[in-house]
């Protein structure tokens, strides 16, 4: 049988190629191989590094990547268990040094433990939420203190930051914080003296019937210190005076009277919201009434009734004295009053409008006009007796 040579040619390079290959994915594999127990031999260094400097969890961590690479490595699993119990027991003695720490008043080296734990197990929940409530406690301490402080209670405020200064002694500020607060209380020392001199002034105002002096001490008194109980309830029995005097003249519809009241509570509480609303009120109905007999006037006018109008118009100007529109209107009506006693040779009742119309307004022509008439009328008319 003739065997052809092509063909064992051929089979000879497949041959070739086969073996080749294999021997390609055999380095392969002792490539990685290797690649791999160097990355563990690496990551050995590192962990061993960590536990050394006491980094305990991240070494555990370190050995854990290297079991998930090799789990029959048993020097990861060993120090695992060893970095565990390592890491347990500085944990349980920084937890119990916090403790004590905290017991003895000693926050801030509690908060130092506490922080120790967090340094090598960052995760730590007990750890993070005894600081987060010991913080909170400081912040507290200091905040009734800042409290006291701001009601200008100064020996509340500076037992309230010595007592967290014992706790924390470095404590931003505070010492300067106890320091101004102490100077505060000699100031206020001084003050309170000079408090009580005003104090008595005032009331010996309101006794003798001057209740301006009396207001004014009082405003020096709450420049110095705007809580003075005592001037408080004082200035609120005097708003309370005036507001009430003011709703007796409200209710009789006397109602600029009771806006004066109100506006004397306004002088000493500015920001009095009832007597705003009242004001408000009284001037709504003070503005109705105005118009109401305004409008009756008017009407009167138009209709030849110059008295009646004018008596409107002067009800009108109780509620309102300074109303200049119906101050001319009123004289309008006189004017024409007069004329119609002209007319009616009622001279003396004529001459005594015109002249009434002349001492509110000298320059006004018409009543100058009409009373130089009316005095040649009665001239000419005695002539003729």
């Amino acid at each position: 049988m003739k065997i052809n040579k092509k063909f064992i040619v051929y089979i000879y390079c497949i041959v070739i190629l086969i073996i080749h290959s294999f021997s390609v994915a055999m380095g392969k594999e002792k490539t990685l191989l290797f690649s791999l127990k160097e990355s563990i031999s690496r990551r050995h260094s590192v962990a061993m590094d960590y536990y050394q400097s006491g980094r305990f969890k991240d070494a555990i961590l370190e050995w854990k990547e290297i079991l998930i690479l090799d789990s029959t490595d048993e020097f990861a699993g060993k120090y695992i268990n060893i970095a565990t119990e390592k890491l347990n027991e500085l944990i349980i003695k920084h937890t119990k040094f916090a403790e004590d720490y905290y017991k003895d008043d000693k926050w801030k080296e509690a908060l130092e433990e506490l922080n120790a734990i967090l340094a090598v197990d960052i995760d730590n929940k007990n750890a993070q939420d005894k600081i987060i409530n010991i913080k909170a406690e400081i912040i507290r301490l200091y905040n009734i203190g800042s409290n006291y402080y701001e009601k200008r209670n100064y020996i509340k405020a500076i037992e309230e930051w010595q007592f967290l200064l014992a706790k924390v002694p470095d404590y931003p500020n505070l010492v300067k914080l106890i320091s101004t607060a102490n100077q505060e209380l000699k100031s206020q020392m001084q003050t309170k003296d000079i408090i009580l001199t005003y104090y008595n002034d005032a009331m010996s105002g309101y006794k003798s019937g001057n209740l301006q002096l009396a207001i004014e001490n009082c405003r020096k008194i709450l420049n110095l210190n705007p809580k003075h109980e005592d001037t408080l309830k004082f200035f609120n029995m005097i708003v309370d005076g005036y507001f009430k005097e003011g709703m007796k003249y409200y209710e009789q519809n006397q109602y600029a009277k009771a806006i004066n009241e109100w506006k004397n509570v306004l002088n000493i509480d500015p920001i009095n919201e009832k007597a705003k609303y009242y004001i408000k009120e009284a001037k709504d109905k003070y503005e109705e009434k105005i118009n109401k007999y305004y409008q009756k006037g008017i009407s009167e006018y138009n209709e030849g009734n110059y008295l009646k109008a004018i008596n409107e118009w002067q009800t009108a100007l109780k509620y309102d004295p300074d109303n200049s529109e119906i101050k001319e209107y009123i004289i309008k009506a006189d004017l024409a009053q007069g004329i119609f006693y002209y007319r009616q040779n009622n001279l003396k009742d004529a001459i005594d409008i015109w002249e009434r119309i002349l001492e509110l307004n000298p320059e006004e022509e018409k009543a100058l006009l009409y009373l130089k008439r009316a005095k040649n009328k009665i001239r000419i008319l005695q002539g003729n007796e």
